[in-house]
């Protein structure tokens, strides 16, 4: 529409035609596609969990985060919530929790080893930001820049989610970002040990990836002091040679 349009009109028209466009497609193509291949997925990772409920725990805890470094996994929304409409519960958030705990709990094992200051900082309000659900800071911010704290969260959140699948745990209720505060909607009157699953899942989670961490260590970033310092073979003292 930019390259057809004039340009004096592009700026107003050109939203207003593709919304016209693109909103019909969605409703009557898209929609439908992508609800069945939802609906499809869902059923697949159900017979996965009923068949072999541990390794769909270390796959959905081991990966996810992984899933989420592509951006793509908000498109696992439907997926979960087909689970919700199916059965009234879902195992996949209850999972998935043990994986968003892993990062934040690299990210706060990185601010108390690290010595610098400014990399402390970042890292706490990275692993703070991971407690509300939001991984993306500390993973774009701390663990994946430093490459062995994020695997290590992956390994912590693997075990922690094969704990929790011992329990039998399921999510009640959606979360829109599960993550360390949303571990009640594990709650249930009729499951009592999905709570009580969940909370040893998360536990887990946690010490497992502040062992690792500070078993493994990691290279702390340059400071910007340290990025500017000339380097040996820069002798900016040394005497200028002759062409």
């Amino acid at each position: 529409m930019e390259r057809i349009l004039p340009q004096v009109v592009a700026p107003l028209f050109t939203p207003l035609i593709c919304a016209v466009i693109v909103v019909p497609l969605t409703l009557v193509i898209i929609g439908p596609v992508t609800s069945g291949l939802a609906n499809a997925i869902a059923m697949g990772y159900n017979w996965l969990f009923e068949t072999a409920p541990a390794l769909a725990a270390a796959v959905i805890g081991g990966f996810w985060q992984v899933i989420v470094i592509f951006g793509v996994h908000w498109g696992i929304t439907p997926v979960v919530m087909a689970n919700f409409d199916m059965h009234g519960r879902d195992s996949f958030q209850a999972f998935q929790t043990m994986a968003v705990v892993g990062q934040m709990a690299a990210a706060f094992a990185c601010a108390l080893k690290a010595k610098q200051r400014g990399f402390k900082t970042v890292a706490y309000s990275a692993g703070l930001t991971g407690v509300f659900g939001i991984t993306e800071p500390a993973i774009y911010g701390v663990t994946l820049k430093l490459k062995k704290p994020f695997i290590c969260g992956c390994i912590g959140g693997t075990i922690g989610a094969v704990v929790t699948s011992l329990f039998g745990s399921y999510y009640y209720a959606y979360a829109g970002l599960p993550g360390l505060l949303t571990i009640v909607n594990a709650i249930s009157p009729e499951n009592p040990m999905s709570f009580i699953g969940e909370l040893t899942g998360v536990a887990t989670t946690i010490v497992v990836t502040l062992v690792l961490v500070f078993l493994v260590g990691f290279k702390e970033p340059l400071t910007k002091q340290e990025e500017t310092r000339p380097s040996d073979k820069d002798d900016v003292t040394a005497p200028l040679r002759p062409r």
